[in-house]
């Protein structure tokens, strides 16, 4: 059994039982939405939760106004976003894992990919025991490109006896020609999530949605969840925070043994940042496939206890709503 804290199962409930108000950033009649859904509810005992699927709040604006309705109508509220920050009237971090529970997503990296798959399957389940004898090094595997993800991979990071690529699929699909030797090139969702089973350590380059100096949330996605439920060790290159974040909620990730430094306290777009993850690229490259294997094996309990928090939230029936 997993102990999570008490305000866990608090908003929990108010996911099962209250009223749940989705919003979108990039739409703000979603807000126009939720104060007509407010006013229908006529209950002062109601108990509201924004929600954000998939997605966090990089647009302080939106938020500020979000925290006015919230005044506005006097209603007992909190919201939750895919973030592993806290912030104002934030629900409970582990509370926003609960989103990536049956999510379904495209089979290949194609944007005209009408076939959708899950992203866990049923090789995935709470009690699954982590199996520690893999062929890779580590994993290092980016579809969308960015400016940050641009300057890692100009960088030619390299992991000895592991896998490094690097699509450059655009971040939208608009006037997009399609490549069919790249889309051939890049794996399907099952065969890359394979490939992460058979890695010993993942170098996960997070999404991130705006600079971190002024956006009041960390992205978490699917990325880092197939990183900590394939049994890999996670060295992340995400948004600020997020490395402190994670080691509060009991997720170990291993930036810090690998020569992270001071990233996790720099912005999204830190050179210094990007570097202090090569760096964590470079040094484990100093290891032997065999002395990877044996520091997985000395790291196994902590690799499992990953495994075992995220696939309660993830897979366990009491957690359906």
């Amino acid at each position: 059994m997993i102990n999570l804290p008490k305000i866990f199962y608090k908003e929990f409930d108010v996911l099962e039982n209250g009223i749940i108000l989705h919003i979108n950033q990039y739409d703000w009649n979603t807000l126009e939405k939720c104060k007509s859904i407010i006013r229908g509810s006529n209950g002062e005992d109601k108990k509201y939760i924004f929600f954000y699927k998939h997605e966090t709040i990089s647009d302080l604006n939106y938020l500020n106004n979000i925290y006015k309705i919230i005044e506005e109508f006097k209603i007992d509220a909190c919201i939750s976003t895919s973030t592993t920050s806290t912030f104002p009237k934030s629900t409970h971090p582990l509370i926003n894992f609960l989103m990536w529970r049956n999510v379904n997503t495209r089979k290949n990296i194609s944007w005209k990919t009408k076939e959708n798959i899950p992203i866990f399957d049923d090789s995935f389940y709470y009690g699954k025991k982590i199996e520690g004898d893999r062929q890779y090094k580590g994993i290092l595997s980016v579809r969308k490109q960015n400016d940050i993800r641009d300057y890692l991979f100009n960088k030619t990071p390299n992991i000895d006896d592991g896998i490094v690529r690097y699509a450059k699929w655009p971040q939208n699909q608009e006037n997009l020609i399609e490549d069919n030797l790249k889309i051939n090139n890049f794996p399907l969702l099952n065969e890359l999530v394979n490939e992460y089973k058979n890695s010993y350590f993942s170098f996960i380059v997070e999404s991130e949605h705006g600079d971190s100096d002024i956006n009041p949330t960390t992205n978490l996605t699917e990325k880092t969840l197939i990183g900590l439920l394939t049994g890999t060790m996670p060295i992340i290159l995400g948004g600020r925070g997020i490395i402190s974040d994670l080691e509060k909620l009991g997720i170990k990730v291993w930036n810090n043994e690998f020569g992270f430094g001071e990233g996790d306290s720099y912005t999204n777009y830190s050179e210094y940042k990007i570097d202090s993850f090569i760096r964590c690229i470079e040094n484990v490259n100093k290891l032997s496939l065999t002395e990877v294997k044996e520091y997985y094996n000395k790291n196994i309990k902590l690799i499992q206890s990953n495994y075992d928090l995220i696939s309660y939230l993830l897979f366990d029936k009491k957690f359906d709503w």
